[in-house]
């Protein structure tokens, strides 16, 4: 039950209220020498974006100290109320639970459900009382992305089609008294694209004896998305480029660390590593020069103002070595320091912000 008195949502007629309906259940079965089955599914009944089942299933083998795995899984990101039914700006905002149509007789359907199915294998397991790993692979299908707010009317002001309804009312009914005509510029959701994205995750600890223990870690991941089919468009601007779907994520991340405990002292030294990536999201951009690639009606250049953000060049590209050590003086007092970014790297590793630097952390705990 959603209300804003007609500050942000279309519910000047009152509450909006929308029921959903569902169910979920699970069933495991032993197999036999050594297999095990999970399959569980989720059912949701939505008065606005309809029917969905979320199907899930795994097969495991367990051996000795460690465990197989086959798995498939089914996720949506179901649109929120304000997706479905924000209003701001006078009109210039609006919601799309009930679609749109256009001038020149097109339409805009209503907002469905985002989805990703997911196919993974995996092995999580200790080897000769020294080695912990966990490794996984993973392959996922993502369909029906929920846009950005985006404008569906981009051409209107070149003649150009307006928007003429959401759902069965004239979008006048949304726009009065703008200094546009009606139609002439509407901000809203869509769903578009399909990307299919991969890649593996390995966990490592060895133990050398009771007191001293290793750490490694790594991840990959990349994507693959077909720049020719129009659906991936995301913004409307007639080609698929990364300004349809940043992933801002770095395709390689390697961690490594070493920790010491004993019955008084403590401590560990982990490095991590990035490799360079580029980010775009709102009017934040942090990328390498891409010659041909316009963003915020800027060309992408290193070092350059793009759009309403200066670009000072890729995220990622460092080596970070964090330090931290501790003394237990008694059962109740522990004392214990860190050091992160231990030499000082000034890289960057959040859009907007500066460099974190070297930065000290002094701790006295007691014990009750």
């Amino acid at each position: 039950m959603a209300g804003s008195k007609g500050t942000y949502l279309i519910d000047g007629g009152g509450r909006i209220n929308v029921r959903q309906y569902g169910f979920y259940g699970q069933i495991e079965k032993e197999l036999g020498s050594g297999f095990k089955a999970i399959v569980a599914a989720r059912a949701d009944d939505h008065e606005l974006y309809g029917f969905n089942f979320i199907p899930k299933a795994g097969l495991l083998y367990t051996s000795g100290a460690g465990t197989f795995r086959v798995t498939y899984g089914k996720g949506i990101a179901a649109p929120t109320i304000l997706n479905l039914d924000m209003n701001l700006f006078g009109g210039l905002v609006l919601g799309n639970g009930v679609g749109f149509t256009l001038s020149d007789g097109s339409k805009i359907d209503p907002l469905k459900v985002e989805t990703i199915n997911t196919i993974e294998a995996g092995y999580k397991g200790v080897i000769d009382n020294k080695l912990f790993v966990d490794v996984n692979g993973y392959y996922n299908i993502s369909k029906n992305f929920i846009s950005p707010l985006t404008n569906i009317a981009p051409t209107a002001f070149t003649g150009g089609p307006l928007v003429t309804k959401r759902g069965d009312e004239p979008i006048s009914k949304y726009q009065p008294g703008l200094g546009v005509g009606p139609g002439d510029y509407v901000l809203t959701y869509l769903n578009f694209g399909k990307v299919n994205t991969y890649g593996i995750d390995v966990g490592l600890n060895y133990y050398f004896d009771k007191n001293v223990s290793m750490t490694i870690n790594y991840s990959f991941f990349d994507f693959s998305m077909d720049t020719n089919d129009p659906k991936n468009d995301g913004n409307k601007d007639g080609k698929v480029d990364v300004n349809d779907l940043p992933l801002n994520t770095p395709k390689h991340k390697i961690g490594i660390g070493l920790n010491y405990s004993s019955e008084k002292f403590f401590g560990s030294i982990f490095g991590r590593w990035a490799q360079k990536y580029n980010f775009f999201s709102g009017i934040n951009v942090r990328s390498e020069t891409i010659p041909g690639l316009t963003y915020g009606g800027s060309p992408v250049v290193e070092g350059q103002r793009v759009g309403r953000d200066w670009n000072y060049g890729p995220l990622g590209g460092f080596f970070n070595v964090d330090l931290s050590a501790g003394y237990r003086v008694s059962d109740v007092v522990t004392i214990s320091g860190s050091v992160a970014n231990l030499f000082d790297v000034q890289a960057m590793e959040f859009v907007a912000s500066p460099p974190i630097s070297r930065l000290f952390n002094a701790e006295v705990k007691f014990s009750f």
